[in-house]
């Protein structure tokens, strides 16, 4: 009887594989994206657009046309989408921290934990901002005010200070403080003009209600916060970061929703999670927010359209972990700017490219177990893998000896995986929506693998099988 093997949902990492047999989850999920009709399509590679000549690029935001770069050295670069550089470094970022951005559309300020710096757009050089402000672990642009969160021990770091209104470089002092809970605030985000100061326990909600001389006043209170200040994310109207139990949410309004639920378990074995660095960028129609664990080497996904999770994985001869350090989506140039973890070597989000950051790119999916519902004996004659593809691809070979092939491993009852079954997706030029193999064995309950990793597109939309329940 032909049935479909379901490849519509994204990663489940569970220690109870149980708990998802006969799921359309994946065990893992590597490189691989979930569309809108449950079709499993390639994540963006890494394309490389130039190189600074410097260390690698810590923060990335664009501003004036440009994209602005931060290196670990504390020096600030412009990228154009064409890839040419200007250093504009007069004054290096102080602090240590990780660079925050924001602008007030004539001015962009950033701060990294000690003075902010400003710069104000192509032909000029970077500049420590004016009026005196204090260090800063975050800032924020909001009605016409620049607002951060001023980095004192001795005020229990609960202090939010702010500009005069419509001048960023007049600093009287002025302030407010979040007293909901004795936490210090690890970092500031504004959605749906409203101010979200995230301490460790607690995240508090503040609006402009146009009183004198503190125009801002508490409209609400989580009781929710993080201890990961980088996993702090505006997007979508929304905000996001990894809370105090190690759980990914978002606040919108007044709504809070756990995204996690899928992954938690596996990052769970992480060493830490409180160095998680969050981004956001759009790709084809969908939202994806980006979750980097940098001292673990793990960067994983999820797609907001479908609440999907992938793995992000780099194959080279000595690591296994995706070249990427920042990066930064541009909705007025469509196009994702990434940094690399240890060159100055910048990407470029890319659909055609199918190598990654100049190696292998390597697609796999790791299914969940399934039984049918039955745990009797059954036959496999065939599987059948539906496809989308790229027939014109240029990587495409002409020869049955070079041309791109798929592979495919099962595991049956819970002992061994199979050897490698290697199915060709056709030569350059010939129209193949699918492809099959048979013979496939007798189980009980089986798991199945596929993998790809030549340098051209797949694009799967569906999976059948030909399974007979064995009568004796």
């Amino acid at each position: 009887m032909i049935s479909e093997i379901p490849i519509t949902q994204g990663v489940y990492k569970s220690q109870n594989q149980n708990s998802v047999k006969n799921t359309a989850y994946a065990e893992d999920l590597i490189n691989i994206f979930i569309g809108v009709a449950g079709n499993n399509y390639d994540r963006p590679t890494l394309d490389l657009l130039t190189t600074l000549d410097s260390i690698e690029p810590i923060g990335i935001y664009y501003f004036d046309s440009v994209f602005v770069v931060v290196t670990l050295d504390r020096n600030i670069y412009t990228v154009s989408t064409t890839g040419t550089i200007t250093n504009i470094t007069s004054t290096q970022l102080p602090g240590e921290d990780r660079p925050v951005f924001t602008n007030n559309g004539n001015m962009l300020i950033i701060a990294g934990g000690e003075d902010p710096i400003k710069w104000e757009g192509q032909g000029n050089v970077t500049e420590l901002l004016g009026g005196s402000p204090p260090f800063f672990g975050s800032v924020v642009y909001l009605d016409g005010f620049i607002l951060g969160n001023r980095l004192d021990e001795a005020e229990g770091n609960k202090v939010i200070e702010f500009s005069t209104f419509d001048d960023p470089e007049e600093w009287t002092g002025t302030f407010f403080t979040c007293n909901a809970a004795p936490d210090p605030i690890q970092g500031l985000a504004v959605a749906q003009r409203e101010l979200f100061a995230i301490g460790e326990v607690t995240t508090e909600i503040w609006q402009n209600i146009g009183a004198d001389p503190v125009p801002f006043a508490r409209s609400f209170v989580f009781q929710y916060g993080t201890r990961a200040k980088n996993s702090i994310l505006s997007a979508d109207n929304s905000v996001f970061f990894i809370d105090q139990d190690s759980r990914f949410i978002r606040i919108s309004g007044r709504e809070l929703v756990r995204l996690s639920e899928s992954v938690e378990e596996e990052w769970a074995r992480y060493e830490t999670i409180d160095d998680a660095i969050t981004y956001s960028f759009t790709w084809k129609g969908s939202l994806h927010i980006i979750v980097y664990f940098p001292s673990v080497e793990k960067l994983w996904s999820i797609d907001l359209r479908n609440s999907q999770w992938t793995e992000w994985r780099g194959y080279s001869s000595d690591w296994v972990r995706t070249r990427f350090n920042c990066c930064y989506y541009s909705s007025e140039v469509e196009m994702t700017l990434a940094g690399d973890f240890s060159t100055g070597k910048l990407w470029v989000f890319s659909e055609d490219e199918k190598t990654d950051a100049q190696g292998v790119f390597v697609r796999e999916r790791v299914f969940c177990q399934r039984d049918g519902g039955a745990s009797v004996k059954k036959m496999a004659s065939f599987i059948r893998i539906n496809m989308k593809r790229n027939v014109a691809s240029a990587y495409e070979g002409t020869t049955p000896e070079i041309n791109p092939m798929l592979e495919i491993r099962w595991k049956d009852d819970g002992k061994f995986w199979s050897n490698w079954r290697r199915i060709s997706l056709g030569l350059k030029g010939e129209i193949r929506n699918y492809i099959e193999t048979y013979r496939l064995g007798i189980f009980r309950t089986r798991q199945y693998c596929y993998r790809f990793s030549d340098p051209s597109e797949l694009n799967i939309t569906s999976i059948e099988t030909d399974e007979e329940v064995m009568t004796s």
